[in-house]
């Protein structure tokens, strides 16, 4: 069985890997790169899911990677450019905001996964961090902070914690590598190098996960 890496976006997918892409029956838009299969989700917790959960029904491999670009917070000891792995993401906007408290489903009594935190396996050359996945990007200061205040996390995306719970659901191995292309927070603050980033997981990823 093949493994497969996972990418958000087709245009992260191909500034990533030189490779044709094509468009399935599902929406999905999938390549091959040796003994990988490239699936291009789509963005979002819901795309993710959709696109895992229907892989996973008909295939399931040895271990699957989810690749792409992330936003970092300010508190963060990260700079953009860095490539790091997720340790544990966080469903962190999962919840409601009480007596100015973000409070997680977890501690309303109905959380998405055990207190809304899914963890991934790690790799021993890259720096593990945590993570935020949202569905309401922070991009305004005080909204980082709530986000960042709540657990501590170091980055911010879109899709890694959906992932990580539709993995275990199907005892999947998952790995989740990210790139730092961003700042979280004011929009006209963030300093976006997507370029830097990509180049540097593309980088990282042929000579250490692909290996050609």
């Amino acid at each position: 069985m093949k493994n497969i890496i996972f990418v958000p976006s087709l245009k992260e997918a191909r500034s990533l890997f030189n490779i044709d892409f094509n468009i399935t029956d599902k929406g999905f838009y999938e390549g091959y790169l040796q003994n990988y299969k490239i699936i291009v989700s789509g963005v979002s917790k819901t795309n993710i899911s959709i696109a895992a959960t229907y892989t996973f029904t008909n295939e399931v491999p040895n271990v699957a990677y989810l690749v792409g670009i992330a936003g970092c917070y300010r508190q963060s000891d990260l700079n953009i450019g860095d490539v790091v792995c997720v340790c544990e993401d966080f469903f962190v906007d999962e919840g409601a905001l009480v007596e100015n408290n973000l409070l997680m489903l977890h501690e309303l009594g109905f959380g998405v996964c055990d207190f809304n935190r899914v963890g991934f396996n790690t790799v021993d050359n890259l720096p593990a961090v945590k993570s935020n996945t949202v569905s309401f990007l922070s991009s305004k200061d005080n909204l980082a902070e709530i986000y960042y205040n709540k657990t501590a996390a170091d980055i911010e995306n879109m899709e890694g914690a959906s992932f990580g719970l539709v993995c275990n659901k199907f005892k999947v191995t998952s790995f989740q590598i990210r790139a730092i292309s961003n700042h979280c927070g004011d929009r006209n603050k963030q300093k976006w190098n997507a370029k830097k980033a990509l180049d540097n997981l593309q980088k990282y990823l042929f000579e250490n996960i692909i290996k050609i």
